[in-house]
């Protein structure tokens, strides 16, 4: 039996051989690597130290979260911990993620030198989102590939589920089940490349309303620094590679409205309502992104506006440190010319600063640019602590 045993889940993206190849060429070599395949059988990198086991069913897609609405790995990751035959230490690695050579030799290094550590965290570069992912058992600062736990600790806790009531962050959740279980270490070190590979969407023939791969997101950092006609090269790229991907469809529109390009943007809101009509049942974001479609054309949009405002309530007292909410009901009530609401909520933002949640801060700004005529509101203070030239 290996020391350390690997978990990859996947569904067979383009991204597995890096991810298969960072293995490969790990320093320490007394591991095995499983490679689990939801609904395929995963393409096969051979390798001595390699497993791939494919699922007939697509276990993820049973169990769906709510900025996952296509399926999550926890099925399979909770299925790998119950049922592998897992070595001394084991550890999980994202297919679209990649190790630095020496992750294994370091992490394991920790576990071996103090017998009283159950868990190490290494820190990651972050290439897709641009978090601060620095090794620590909190939301944003850890990563389900970016850890190494001892057996024994891992088969005592069972890994969380996700549901449409819940961003999924159940690696971040089942992290810090182990560490408050047992004692851990912080390494402070880089060993992780988060984002690696392009994270395409998953063939599941499902409407991606939600950012999620690295392409749409590239071309909105392009879009965000003004980039805009190498945006726009990339955001239709994305769109040829996955005409479901609202998301995308959403922000080329939001794009050309931004550069006074009207008719087009209009064309491919067209297209985001078609995608969004033929789905019954939506996320709140989902119709909070509709109710400012129809303010645009002219169309009662206040009562979906203020279900979804409900629904965002509801999260911001779910998740008190996720300032997302705070930046989203902004929007919302700005939208809606509530000023006291405005008022209140940006003082908040404010008081935390602009590096508090990095991605939201530049899709508020991105908002203000596209939608300052549908503001209803005095929105000066939030204009000038974004930076935003209007």
């Amino acid at each position: 039996m290996s020391k350390v045993s690997i978990v990859t889940v996947t569904l067979n993206r383009d991204s597995l051989k890096q991810a298969c190849e960072s293995v490969d060429n790990q320093t320490f070599k007394d591991y095995h690597h499983y490679v689990l395949g939801d609904g395929i059988l995963p393409t096969e990198y051979s390798s001595e130290k390699r497993s791939t086991l494919g699922f007939s069913t697509a276990l993820g897609a049973k169990e769906p979260g709510a900025n996952m609405p296509n399926g999550t790995p926890n099925p399979l990751l909770r299925w790998a911990i119950k049922n592998l035959d897992l070595g001394e230490y084991l550890c999980f690695l994202d297919d679209d993620n990649v190790y630095k050579n020496n992750y294994l030799e370091e992490m394991v290094k920790i576990l071996d030198t103090d017998e009283s550590i159950g868990l190490v965290l290494c820190g990651a570069e972050d290439l897709r989102y641009e978090q601060n992912i620095d090794g620590f058992p909190e939301l944003g600062r850890c990563d389900n590939s970016a850890f190494m736990v001892r057996k024994e600790i891992a088969k005592s806790i069972e890994f969380p589920y996700a549901s449409l009531d819940k961003n999924v962050v159940q690696d971040c959740e089942y992290i810090k089940l182990c560490c408050n279980k047992t004692k851990w270490k912080n390494l402070n070190k880089k060993l992780l490349v988060f984002g690696y590979g392009l994270n395409q969407p998953p063939k599941r023939g499902k409407i991606m309303y939600l950012e999620s791969w690295k392409l749409p997101q590239e071309a909105f950092k392009k879009a965000c620094n003004k980039e805009y006609e190498l945006a726009e090269e990339m955001f239709l790229k994305a769109i040829d590679d996955c005409d479901t991907d609202a998301w995308t469809i959403r922000k080329l529109s939001e794009l050309y409205l931004i550069e006074n390009k009207k008719d087009r943007a209009m064309k491919y809101f067209e297209m985001w309502e078609k995608l969004y009509l033929t789905t019954k049942e939506h996320h709140f974001a989902v119709d909070y992104s509709y109710a400012i479609y129809l303010k645009l054309i002219g169309k009662d949009y206040k009562e979906k506006l203020e279900n979804s405002i409900v629904e965002r309530e509801k999260w911001k007292t779910k998740e008190p440190d996720s300032l997302e909410h705070y930046y989203y009901l902004y929007l919302s009530y700005a939208f809606l010319g509530n000023q006291k609401k405005c008022d209140e909520y940006a003082e908040i933002i404010i008081a935390n600063g602009k590096d508090a949640v990095l991605w939201a801060y530049q899709d508020v700004a991105w908002n203000f640019l596209a939608f300052k005529d549908l503001f209803d509101v005095d929105y000066s203070n939030m204009s000038k602590f974004l930076e935003v030239v209007l």
